[in-house]
């Protein structure tokens, strides 16, 4: 079980030719520096944008045109920046990344409040949950971005642990306005999860740090297989890895879990405290077993059936 995630991994999740970086003898290339600047400067424009929707769904209002405005021109004035330092080995594709930023954005905002924007919000506790949980949102893209933005600057693969962390950050903040009540939508923490992977790897695979060269070899992609032994984007861990944090643990589905928050009664009359709610059904974690969402020694969830 390898403990690193490589970047072309990330490429070959979405099928894309598949790059290696190539070390550097005295220091980075121009390439990986003009990557990891995209990279990084991609990672705030995602958060900004969201940070705009989030003031928009506290306040129930038509997002602000003037916060979305200044979040695109930082964008631009940073990545024109790069491209004109030169070495870039991907240029022109300030607009590509633009779209996919938006495209990732409209449909948080959309799964979180609703379409048109803010349909889902009508009570005041609805929206202070919608506004955390876009926060939350933005906080894990970036956190997650910057960690391949530091392994390209550095020219090689990605510790499992640095995505890990802002995974569990995520987590705990998105738990937080959950238990509070009254949110709009309630369970689609692992929805928004794989939203951000999607994003994270597709921006992976269309900025990588070296030119890619075509070849008549044929190259076969692996798709991510959960309980292969292999930590392949975006899965954060693999079943009896050991590769998450310190008091979390790898789930059936090969995302790292707090087991104190994971472990929900599935049955609609069963109330568990970690989690601060009644649970809807099974978590995905434990792929509806009853059996394993309830432990009968676990100190507050007694069997549920």
């Amino acid at each position: 079980m390898s403990r690193i995630v490589t970047l072309s991994t990330a490429a070959a999740l979405l099928g894309l030719a598949t790059f290696i970086p190539c070390p550097v003898v005295g220091g980075q290339s121009p390439g990986q520096t003009c990557s990891a600047t995209k990279l990084k400067t991609t990672a705030k424009k995602a958060p900004a944008k969201l940070a705009c929707h989030a003031t928009a769904a506290r306040k129930h209002v038509p997002v602000d045109a003037t916060c979305l405005g200044n979040a695109e021109a930082t964008f631009g004035k940073r990545w024109d920046v790069a491209e004109a330092n030169g070495g870039c080995a991907t240029t022109g594709d300030k607009g590509t990344i633009e779209g996919k930023v938006d495209r990732f954005v409209d449909d948080v905002v959309a799964q979180v409040t609703g379409s048109p924007e803010g349909a889902l919000l009508s009570t005041k506790r609805a929206k202070k949950c919608a506004a955390s949980k876009l926060m939350a949102t933005g906080k894990k893209a970036n956190g997650v971005i910057r960690c391949y933005a530091q392994a390209v600057q550095k020219g090689e693969g990605v510790q499992s642990t640095c995505p890990a962390k802002a995974e569990a950050a995520f987590g705990k903040r998105w738990d937080v306005a959950e238990a509070k009540g009254g949110c709009a939508t309630t369970g689609d923490k692992g929805t928004i999860e794989g939203k951000v992977d999607a994003f994270v790897a597709d921006l992976v695979a269309e900025l990588p740090p070296t030119t890619t060269t075509t070849t008549t070899s044929t190259t076969t992609t692996r798709p991510p297989v959960c309980g292969d032994g292999r930590v392949d984007p975006p899965e954060e861990c693999d079943v009896g890895s050991g590769s998450c944090l310190q008091g979390m643990v790898c789930s059936s589905d090969c995302r790292c879990v707090d087991p104190n928050t994971a472990l929900c009664c599935c049955s609609l009359d069963c109330f568990h405290p970690a989690c601060g709610l009644f649970a809807l059904g099974c978590p995905p974690d434990f792929n509806g077993a009853i059996a394993e969402c309830c432990l009968p020694n676990y100190p507050f969830a007694p069997c549920c059936f």
